[in-house]
């Protein structure tokens, strides 16, 4: 019923059906089905292909978030690495040949008896991280090896599994002399693991004053886990007086994070308005991001692969299917293909698509993607439109997109400054376009270069404005272009004359 679903919305084949395809997302999501849930959440979330209804989205974002949190509290949760094309990860340091480069790196260090390549292999292992299948068992070896040297966070991390049977056969004495070791050394996580112990009364006397003293010092130290349990412990009111305004500050601290039960139960406080004032967009925001840290985040994870594997279209077809699951990444990385890697998709289709049907296709990624608060679509966007790449030019949408994007992005500052420079899709207005070009030039900016030279360029081309010389030059994106190529012929010019002096 899903991938009925996912065809229908999608139009293959045939013409695009969002009734149909909402139809079989919701029988499939009855049945259970998570990622189908996801795209509802998504859909209701956003209104696509349904009315908007905040208290819809965040009923099937509730009911998969659940699950994820299930999962992690039974140690299940996938370790997902989430990249973004557009900041640079094609073929970066994160690929399938380079992951094992790394590995191999730190199994040389750790085998010469360095303990934080020790320490960091153990960390490896245990989530399962950069490409490295999760087995706990080689988390312990790598960890007692650190903590024989003394690691306190390895010694941590032993009593962790310790109590927990990860790797090791269950022993709460055991957990119990890690973590005093730890806690010996100053280690919050330790600290936070004897405060569960006395939490819960395992292998000592249950004392909630001992517990709340043990994750309090813990906390204040930044460790989550421990925020985490204090932020529980003001919920319920155990050893201290209930309050949940301080539950909602710890809950917060703890999620800044990434821990995601902690992110859930925040979710949930907003929604009920416990501690905080009731808000439904900010918990289905919330719940959406514990949703999407479950295992149907596995996706992005098997995408990523085939793009590092080189199999170009079949990773599109992935991040596309996670993009119509609610997944930013998966939209924005989709889009992304489609715009700068077209020429690597394979043209294997007895019709395949056409470079302008292609670039439609990027622009409904790129709007997903911007829904969603990605700025890098946003500039693409604003690009797309003020070139006409998906359909004829609009400098005012391509305005709107750009100034969406200026306050984080140079290249968008850079850009609002031409178009109120040249009068395209914004009044013609000279001091704003020093403004944004002042702005865009910072010396740690990319767009440092370019806004330097439109800022020498201004007072010329303002020159010209008040001479009317745009009779005799005609176009005034020809006469700038002219300017800016005439100053840049001159800065080079300058360059090269110096270094054949020096020479």
């Amino acid at each position: 019923q899903l991938l009925v679903g996912v065809l229908s919305s999608r139009g293959d084949p045939g013409p695009q059906d969002e009734a149909a395809a909402v139809l079989h997302t919701y029988f499939s999501a009855l049945a259970g089905n998570t990622r189908a849930q996801m795209s509802l959440g998504y859909r209701h979330q956003y209104g696509i292909g349904v009315m908007q209804n905040c208290h819809d989205a965040v009923g099937w974002y509730t009911k998969v978030s659940d699950k994820t949190i299930a999962s992690a509290q039974n140690g299940q949760a996938p370790f997902i690495e989430k990249k973004r094309l557009s900041d640079g990860s094609v073929n970066d340091p994160n690929s399938l040949g380079d992951n094992q480069d790394v590995l191999m790196y730190y199994e040389q260090a750790a085998g010469s008896g360095d303990m934080t390549a020790q320490a960091t292999l153990g960390q490896l292992y245990y989530y399962g991280a950069r490409g490295t299948a999760r087995d706990y068992s080689l988390a312990v070896k790598w960890f007692n090896l650190a903590a024989q040297q003394g690691d306190g966070s390895s010694m941590s991390n032993l009593g962790h599994m310790y109590a927990q049977g990860l790797g090791v056969t269950q022993d709460n004495s055991t957990a119990l002399e890690w973590f005093l070791k730890g806690a010996n050394l100053g280690n919050a996580a330790a600290k936070n693991g004897l405060g569960w112990l006395h939490m819960y009364g395992v292998a000592v006397p249950q004392n909630y004053g001992t517990a709340v003293s043990y994750f309090s010092q813990a906390a204040e130290a930044g460790n989550p886990e421990a925020q985490f349990n204090m932020g529980a412990i003001q919920m319920g009111g155990l050893g201290v007086v209930r309050d949940h305004t301080k539950a909602v500050q710890f809950f917060t601290l703890a999620a800044q994070q990434g821990h995601v039960v902690a992110l859930y139960n925040l979710g949930l406080m907003h929604l009920h308005g416990l501690g905080t004032p009731r808000s439904c967009p900010m918990a289905v925001q919330i719940l959406k991001g514990v949703a999407e840290r479950g295992a149907g985040a596995a996706i992005l994870q098997n995408a990523s692969t085939q793009l590092a594997n080189g199999n170009v279209e079949h990773a599109l077809a992935l991040y596309e299917l996670a993009g119509e699951f609610g997944y930013e990444v998966g939209q924005s990385n989709a889009a992304y293909i489609l715009d700068e890697m077209s020429t690597q998709l394979s043209s294997t289709d007895p019709q395949p698509a056409s470079h302008h049907d292609r670039h439609k296709q990027a622009v409904k990624w790129y709007e997903r993607a911007a829904q969603q608060e990605n700025v890098h679509a946003e500039l693409r966007l604003g690009d797309y439109y003020y070139y006409g790449w998906a359909g004829e030019v609009d400098y005012a949408k391509a305005a709107a997109h750009y100034r969406r994007a200026a306050d984080k992005d140079p290249q968008a500052m850079f850009n609002m400054g031409w178009l109120h420079q040249v009068g395209h899709g914004l009044p013609q207005d000279l001091h704003l376009a020093k403004r944004y070009y002042d702005m865009a030039a910072e010396p740690q900016s990319r767009a440092s270069v370019p806004a330097t030279l439109a800022l020498w360029l201004l007072p010329l081309y303002g020159l010209y404005l008040e001479v009317g010389a745009l009779e005799e030059w005609g176009d005034q994106d020809t006469m700038a272009i002219a300017l800016v190529s005439t100053l840049l012929a001159l800065v080079l010019a300058t360059i090269g004359f110096r270094k054949l002096l020096e020479s």
